[in-house]
């Protein structure tokens, strides 16, 4: 082979190879931006839509209304009920007045 033949051959291999790189990047490249059908709500979008930075949203209105949801859903562990204290005095006063009958009649026994 010819060195200009050589050469010439060096020279469609760097070119085909150069093609290949930029054909692969043309495949490989995320454009932005591309025009989309007109959607409407609630269609499903024909390709992948990214949003070019992160964000949150909190839905505060649902957020409060599951919380609750929850809470409801959990036994209640206290519930206040004001006429206990009553209730546990009456029945310790009859506790002590029934141990004090059953005393002084083990003692008039004896």
């Amino acid at each position: 082979m010819s060195d200009s033949a050589s050469r010439r051959d060096h020279g469609t291999k760097a070119a085909l190879l150069l093609g290949l790189c930029l054909l692969s990047a043309l495949l490989l490249l995320d454009l932005p931006g591309l025009p989309l059908e007109d959607l409407r709500v609630g269609e499903v979008a024909p390709l992948d839509l990214r949003a070019p930075t992160a964000f949150e949203f909190e839905d505060g209105l649902t957020t409060d209304a599951r919380r609750d949801q929850a809470a409801e859903a959990e036994p209640r562990v206290y519930a206040f009920d004001p006429q206990v204290a009553a209730e546990i005095s009456r029945r310790l006063r009859g506790a002590f007045e029934s141990a004090r009958t059953q005393y002084g009649a083990a003692l008039m026994q004896s």
